[in-house]
């Protein structure tokens, strides 16, 4: 039997911009008066970038005559999403712009150049295994160009290079990060140099104090790091207890081994999971309907057992597992849509849910993966981060509960404190792939 809906629909928030969607808005239409065709917009998750996104093509209409509108994403969730949310984007802007929405897997590309569609959602992979139909598209039109989540591209990556074949009338670029996770430049931004190395130099750069600032656009943030102390048994037999300061001291490859028992050591899993699932029952009873959890697993097996686990311990809480391995992209975007409608309590997810999945109900987070890079980190807690307008601003707050490692103090720093990323060095040609 299929479990029952309890997340209650979703207000519309009044039609406004926000000033930092104004304010890019308002540049990208003086950049391209002065003869820019290309710009970088930098915004914080939750910030609204599908808004600016959308914005862009009425701006690129006006001053450039873009006729058609071409919004790429990195994911499939991202484009559905994009493709949810264009009528609702249309109204926070004002616009009366007729718009004719298509999806690229809903027709091959002939077709949808012989239609009207003036709107076309499609992701990077897309453009890559059909370069030439895409081509020919803004060969018979003046098509603007969407990049979201632009950190994917890399100069020297194959999305990059389909999409430098393009030649759209203007490009805008969005992401949530001015950073790739591996560092190298991302295709088609502005880079300076100063002393340090490569800087990014965005056209606007909306940070995360500014969105807490201005209010009622992300939840305020709670981390809990649990600090542990666990006995992990090698392989010969041997016994060794470790606390989180003295795994510090280990060798990178020693420290990844030990992490790796970690997440299956109920001494070191038990405790979080239990403080996750008391959060998040807790949350339900003051707001019924309005709280759910995300649980970041390691891989296909640990998401399962993870399961288990919450199967076991938690049972009141409705748990399901979403990841790439033995559940099909069907299957997958089923549980998906049935969390968003208040099915499961818990989605539990493995390189699923971490990147462009909006989920405003989503206020309890329990990180048990291995990805302690920043960026991506600041992804993962991003899911939890959008603002819930079904609830007072008093109780917008995502408990995030993880295990102490001396990785995420950098993380939490530039939570904190916002500092910004180090400079580049430009790699050697070749570096760098697309995600």
């Amino acid at each position: 039997m299929t479990p029952q809906p309890r997340v209650a629909a979703r207000t519309t928030v009044p039609g406004r911009l926000r000033p930092g969607q104004a304010e890019a808005l308002k540049r990208w239409a003086e950049a391209l008066r002065n003869g820019s065709s290309s710009e970088l917009i930098v915004v914080p998750v939750g910030y609204g970038k599908t808004i600016i996104g959308v914005g862009s093509f009425e701006v690129a209409a006006g001053v450039v005559n873009a006729d058609t509108c071409l919004y790429l994403t990195p994911t499939d969730v991202l484009r559905t999403q994009v493709y949810n949310g264009l009528e609702k984007a249309l109204t926070t802007l004002g616009s009366s712009r007729p718009i004719r929405k298509i999806l690229a897997e809903n027709a091959a590309m002939g077709r949808i150049r012989a239609t009207a569609a003036n709107f076309i959602v499609a992701t990077y992979q897309q453009v890559a295994a059909a370069p030439a139909g895409y081509e020919a598209l803004c060969r018979e039109r003046r098509v603007h160009v969407v990049c979201d989540e632009a950190h994917h591209l890399s100069e020297s990556g194959r999305w990059a290079a389909a999409l430098g074949a393009l030649r759209p009338v203007s490009t805008l670029q969005l992401s949530a990060t001015p950073v790739r996770l591996d560092r190298a430049e991302i295709a088609g931004a502005r880079y300076v140099q100063d002393e340090g190395g490569l800087t990014i130099d965005p056209l606007v750069h909306v940070s995360m104090r500014q969105a807490w600032q201005e209010r009622r656009i992300l939840k305020h943030l709670n981390m809990q790091m649990k600090d542990y102390a666990v006995e992990v048994r090698s392989a010969d037999g041997e016994t060794r207890t470790f606390t989180a300061s003295e795994m510090a001291e280990l060798p990178d490859f020693d420290q990844r081994f030990v992490r790796q028992q970690l997440r299956w050591n109920e001494d070191y899993v038990a405790p979080l999971v239990n403080d996750f699932a008391t959060t998040l029952r807790a949350k339900m009873e003051l707001a019924p309907r309005q709280h759910q959890g995300l649980v970041f697993a390691a891989t296909t097996e640990h998401a399962n057992h993870l399961q288990r686990v919450f199967a076991r311990w938690h049972p009141s809480l409705r748990c399901v597992v979403v990841h790439s391995v033995e559940i099909g992209d069907v299957e997958n975007e089923r549980r998906l849509r049935d969390f968003h409608e208040g099915r499961y309590d818990v989605l539990i997810q493995v390189k699923k849910a971490s990147e462009g999945f909006d989920a405003p109900a989503v206020s309890v987070l329990l990180k048990l993966d291995a990805v302690f890079s920043r960026e991506p980190v600041i992804q993962q807690f991003g899911r939890g981060l959008r603002f819930n307008h079904n609830l007072p601003e008093a109780q917008n707050l995502l408990n995030v509960f993880i295990g102490r490692d001396p990785r995420l103090a950098p993380i939490i720093e530039h939570l904190e404190r916002e500092v910004p990323p180090a400079p580049l060095t430009r790699p050697a040609a070749g570096d760098g792939e697309d995600q």
